[in-house]
């Protein structure tokens, strides 16, 4: 699985970049099926990515400057069709400073030869 596991780092890598470049549309439609289900602490199950940028807009103004997201594992659902990843996130201020920490499981679904994230559900540490 390491191959599959370097893979979903390098495309959470990318969505982190345009997070942190503040491109929320194009990390939407890059990186979420259009009937994506975001499962957040505290919130009610969400489905679509139309929501997603304004969300991502909300976090980086509640002081969440760059997020970080390391795949710690990964595995198939249903061949190589469907995998899951666990991993754990890291949020920091604009000095740099840790400011939240917590993990996630996210479903990815293979779209021609790309990986979306279908279901993802995240929940804070701390």
């Amino acid at each position: 699985m390491a191959d599959l596991k370097e893979t979903l780092q390098t495309l959470q890598n990318r969505n982190m970049t345009l997070y942190n470049e503040g491109k929320y549309g194009e990390l939407a439609e890059a990186s979420y099926s259009g009937g994506c289900r975001v499962m957040l602490q505290g919130m009610d199950t969400k489905t679509g990515r139309d929501f997603l940028p304004g969300l991502w807009e909300m976090e980086k103004s509640s002081g969440h400057q760059k997020i970080k997201h390391t795949t710690v594992e990964a595995g198939n659902v249903d061949g190589d069709t469907r995998v899951y990843e666990i991993g754990k996130y890291q949020a920091f201020t604009s000095d740099g400073t840790e400011d939240e920490v917590g993990k996630y499981l996210t479903i990815w679904v293979k779209e021609g030869d790309q990986y979306m994230i279908d279901i993802t559900c995240i929940n804070r540490s701390q």
